[in-house]
């Protein structure tokens, strides 16, 4: 593969901010912003969706200790396979 992945926005140097425009967010546009999130070891992760009328925003967190990615309510959504 001879891809090149770089995050769009990294706040603060613990949030990183993914921008799409697309008709409806996948499961890996989800991926990508989880291991950018494992990558860099950044607790909190943003995918925004500007296409629609109004912006569909989605916040995830890395709980460190378990490698998992979280949704706001404390459901894991990803779990990580060594």
């Amino acid at each position: 593969m001879n891809a090149v992945y770089r995050v769009d926005f990294l706040c603060k140097g613990d949030i990183i901010v993914e921008c799409k425009s697309v008709d409806a967010l996948n499961a890996d546009m989800r991926a990508q912003l989880y291991n950018y999130m494992r990558l860099l070891k950044c607790p909190c992760g943003i995918i925004v969706n500007f296409a629609g009328k109004k912006a569909e925003v989605e916040r995830y967190f890395y709980d460190d200790q378990s490698r998992n990615i979280l949704t706001v309510d404390g459901r894991s959504v990803h779990k990580y396979r060594q």
